[in-house]
């Protein structure tokens, strides 16, 4: 069933998830060649992998006319290039830009996907002939 209070809900558990697996990266340059290095590495692949899960669970239970479901894309594309998968994180960061175009997550992803930052004035034009606004003129 599609409940906006419980897709913010699981928005929120996997911000959640995210905060704990950028925790344990931070904690792995301590680990390095040791053989709780690679465990280490395995937790973090699988906490991305959770939250990644609740945000799909997120947009699944979203009615589309609230946050949860933009701000669920893009944290999806912000783990996928936290575990370098680029061309994924890239597809999501435009999903949000086609489907919420005029939003901070489409803003967001829109300078991830350039690969650099413009000005934010609107009516300023960024390298490219583009005004910043997912990438269209």
């Amino acid at each position: 069933a599609r409940s906006p209070i419980l897709a913010g809900a699981l928005v929120v558990r996997g911000q959640i998830m995210l905060s704990e697996a950028r925790r344990l990266r931070s904690a792995l340059d301590a680990k390095a060649g040791t053989p709780e290095h690679k465990d280490q590495e395995a937790k973090i692949k699988e906490k991305y992998g959770q939250a990644m899960t609740t945000f799909r669970a997120a947009k699944s239970r979203d009615t589309l006319s609230t946050q949860a479901s933009r701000k669920a894309i893009y944290l999806t594309g912000i783990c996928l290039k936290e575990l370098g998968d680029f061309p994924k994180a890239s597809d999501e960061f435009a999903r949000v830009c086609r489907v919420y175009p005029d939003t901070p997550e489409a803003m967001a992803g829109a300078i991830f996907r350039k690969g650099y930052q413009w000005p934010l004035d609107p009516k300023k034009t960024a390298p490219g002939g583009s005004s910043g606004r997912c990438g269209r003129p």
